[in-house]
């Protein structure tokens, strides 16, 4: 994950959280591309920012995540988010590069904020206020690519070739042989059930 730091002008954001901790995740689309929103936190009359830009290749950091950024149109929920920006638009459809970007960073947040991965922790701006944000980003879609990096990766084969190298060590002994063949087929059991659910 590429991330570079793009401050946002001092006046689009508040410093701290006022005792508040991150509890949201919310979802926003530029309505153009990351260096349309990179000039817009700059600029000191905007009195907006979000924590973090997506983009094709690299995410901005606009806004320290312990300061609050001026994002939802909510302030208690601003001291209570982290707020996301996605490369995208109405004449802009948002590639499968922001949604793996996008992905990447929501895994990397819930799992330093314990922010479980779901629909309620992880919001659109349009459930915070009157808004069409973030447009056609799908944040189901989202969701399910950070759970997935999440989660620990299984080598099924290898645990297979593994659970068959130490049972053969046990086929000397006749006495464990019906065991062994028990154990072994419950093994091939669970590896079926498991990749049937995935």
């Amino acid at each position: 994950m590429n991330i570079k730091q793009v401050p946002a002008h001092s006046n689009n954001y508040e410093k701290g959280r006022r005792g508040k901790t991150i509890k949201w995740i919310i979802m926003h689309w530029i309505v153009g591309t990351l260096q349309s929103a990179d000039a817009t936190f700059k600029n000191p009359t905007r009195i907006a920012s979000a924590h973090f830009g997506i983009g094709q290749n690299e995410i901005h950091q606009y806004v320290n995540e312990g300061d609050t950024a001026y994002h939802s149109g909510n302030f208690d929920v601003n001291l209570q988010s982290i707020g996301l920006e996605h490369e995208g638009g109405p004449n802009l459809p948002i590639t499968d590069n922001v949604y793996k970007q996008s992905a990447e960073l929501v895994a990397y947040l819930c799992k330093k904020y314990s922010i479980p991965f779901d629909r309620v922790h992880i919001r659109k701006h349009g459930e915070i206020k009157p808004t069409q944000c973030p447009g056609t980003l799908d944040i189901d879609k989202v969701i399910k690519m950070a759970k997935e990096l999440n989660e620990p990766q299984i080598d099924y084969k290898s645990l297979y070739e593994a659970t068959v190298k130490e049972k053969n060590d046990l086929w000397k002994d006749k006495d464990n042989l019906l065991r062994v063949n028990r154990e072994i087929k419950q093994t091939l059991s669970d590896i079926i059930k498991n990749l049937k659910t995935e």
